[in-house]
């Protein structure tokens, strides 16, 4: 095995592959930059640009690793186009488009405008009638934008707000469970706590940067 992994080393060396070099020590190929990952097999790889994975072909070999090269990276931060901003802000303050959040309450997720009543599966700790505010909005946009959370969209940019219409149980809600052929039988009846809230308004702030 060590004599045909020192074979196909010395055979990548033969065809000068360039930023490669042979470790006599692990007997394997070293990739010192120019490289990217295939995941057709089981195994990771990590090889030079044109150049097929062994394993893949057939061979049950794992022979190339690569030096890490993240300690020379560097983050490069993109600032947002002074024009697009400028734009959502007008539509913004125009107030002509009609506005639409997706927010996150009691475990899921709604898509919600002005006016639109939503049903929850538990009971808020709000009173009937009390107005509230909606913390975890996800997205927020209009006709020509929006607006998205990484993951939530800070409450100083955007603000939701709901009143609770009722509270109250839903129907009854039959669970029957058999097994044929045996005397197995189990039924049972249960109710689901509910929560109703009207969006009463979604206002974002004029500055979006």
């Amino acid at each position: 095995m060590a004599a045909f992994m020192e074979r196909l080393a010395r055979n990548f060396l033969a065809l000068k592959v360039p930023n490669f070099s042979l470790n006599s020590n692990l007997k394997t190929v070293q990739c010192v930059k120019n490289f990217h990952t295939l995941k057709n097999c089981n195994s990771v790889h990590l090889l030079p640009k044109q150049l097929l994975c062994v394993r893949c072909a057939g061979n049950s070999t794992r022979f190339l690793r690569c030096k890490s090269s993240a300690s020379n990276t560097s983050v490069v931060e993109h600032e947002m186009p002074t024009d697009v901003v400028q734009s959502v802000e007008a539509e913004i303050q125009s107030g002509l488009s009609r506005l639409f959040a997706v927010v996150f309450i009691a475990g899921q997720q709604f898509k919600v405008t002005t006016n639109d009543l939503i049903q929850l599966q538990q009971h808020i700790p709000a009173d009937v009638g009390e107005r509230i505010c909606l913390q975890k909005v996800l997205l927020v946009g209009g006709d020509n934008f929006t607006l998205l959370g990484r993951p939530l969209l800070s409450p100083e940019k955007v603000r939701v707000e709901a009143t609770v219409i009722e509270k109250t149980n839903s129907q009854k809600i039959i669970v029957f469970k058999m097994r044929k052929r045996t005397r197995f039988r189990k039924y049972h009846e249960k109710y689901v706590n509910l929560s109703v809230l009207r969006i009463n308004s979604i206002e974002v702030a004029p500055k979006v940067s």
